[in-house]
């Protein structure tokens, strides 16, 4: 039986364009949301959506502060040149280890699939991108190749994107609406931008 069960998982991640390996949770660098969630699947998709202003920047934020601080490289591909890295520092994240891609709306889920497949970033990040309906399993892929972690920031969920978790935050509440093979609806408070570093602060919100 437990041969037969290897040789079905080897068969399912050759159809899926996956290599060999397993899935393991990353943590989050937040005690309270690996406690609920379980940290963060890797290799893995992460869907974090919610309006702009709800506290979803300042989540994510704070994995990737996590992953620099282990050494780790990070990248953030910024279509829409929302991130201010002055803050993103002020949050913990080495700047050292952070590449921003600026690329334009067409190429971002491009840009993210490659830096992704290429194995040198931990954790890839996707801010405001236009469309990733048509991106999702290729990015799926590419983090099994690459073995890193793919979030992915939106206004709504994606229904078509195969995200092993998915928050929605709203009003500096995190909550879980999906987990592959875990509990939904735990929910979080996300921690606040540093005193005179809300990037969004003349705007009446934070990210």
């Amino acid at each position: 039986m437990a041969d037969a069960l290897t040789a079905l998982r080897a068969r399912i991640r050759e159809i899926e364009g996956r290599p060999a390996g397993e899935r393991r949770p990353v943590s989050s660098g937040q005690a309270p949301l690996d406690s609920l969630a379980g940290g963060l699947p890797c290799p893995g998709l992460v869907e974090v959506c919610g309006p702009r202003g709800g506290g979803r920047t300042r989540l994510v934020l704070g994995w990737a502060a996590a992953r620099t601080r282990v050494g780790e490289r990070v990248a953030w591909v910024d279509p829409a040149r929302l991130l201010y890295p002055p803050s993103a520092e002020a949050l913990g994240v080495s700047l050292e280890r952070l590449l921003v891609v600026r690329a334009e709306d067409a190429q971002a889920a491009w840009a993210a699939e490659q830096l992704l497949a290429s194995g040198c970033f931990g954790l890839v990040v996707v801010s405001e991108a236009p469309d990733v309906r048509g991106a999702g399993r290729r990015w799926e892929q590419a983090a099994w190749r690459g073995r890193g972690t793919l979030v992915v920031l939106t206004d709504k969920p994606v229904r078509d994107l195969p995200a092993d978790l998915r928050f929605m935050v709203q009003d500096d509440v995190a909550t879980v609406l999906r987990r592959r093979g875990g509990d939904q609806g735990a929910r979080l408070t996300v921690p606040g931008w540093p005193v005179g570093l809300d990037p969004w602060a003349s705007a009446g919100g934070a990210a």
